[in-house]
């Protein structure tokens, strides 16, 4: 009895590790290398979150605020109508919308390799759930995802900037 009581507590002190080997699969090419399919080191987040960034404003992508010291982008609403509302970039920062993607399949290393802009992107481009690759103007690169529109023609946004 005494035996079998403390298997029974080695058992349970071990069971909260078990998902330490979960992940440790050898993928499809039969490699265990953990820098086969996705990056061999985590991409370590500088901000992140939410955020609305008012029609005529700025943003900076690097802090997560509207109207910040270093900005971005401005949103710039040229007309009542909505027709000339346009991301422009600002200091330096680079973009490119990619379309209706999947944003959480979007890694730094596929940033870094893109072909970034300094051209204004236009509204029609970016629909809600359009997502859109940078490089801010502090030189860290990022994503970003159209959550919607509001108002004055507000742009909220879901954001990732990484180191």
């Amino acid at each position: 009895m005494r035996q079998e009581w403390l298997m029974l507590r080695v058992i349970m002190c071990l069971v909260p590790f078990a998902f330490l080997s979960v992940g440790c699969e050898k993928d499809k090419n039969g490699s265990d290398d953990a820098s086969s399919g996705a990056n061999a080191e985590a991409d370590v987040i500088y901000s992140a979150g939410t955020g609305k960034v008012r029609g005529t404003w700025t943003f900076d992508l690097d802090k997560g605020v509207e109207a910040g010291e270093k900005i971005d982008f401005h949103w710039n609403r040229l007309s009542a109508d909505k027709t000339d509302t346009y991301l422009e970039p600002r200091n330096g920062a680079r973009f490119k919308a990619m379309g209706l993607v999947d944003f959480g399949a979007i890694t730094k290393s596929d940033v870094v390799a893109a072909s970034l802009s300094t051209a204004k992107i236009h509204h029609s481009a970016l629909p809600v759930n359009a997502v859109v690759i940078y490089k801010t103007d502090e030189g860290r690169y990022g994503k970003f995802e159209v959550r919607g529109f509001s108002g004055n023609e507000d742009l909220t946004l879901r954001w990732v900037t990484w180191e």
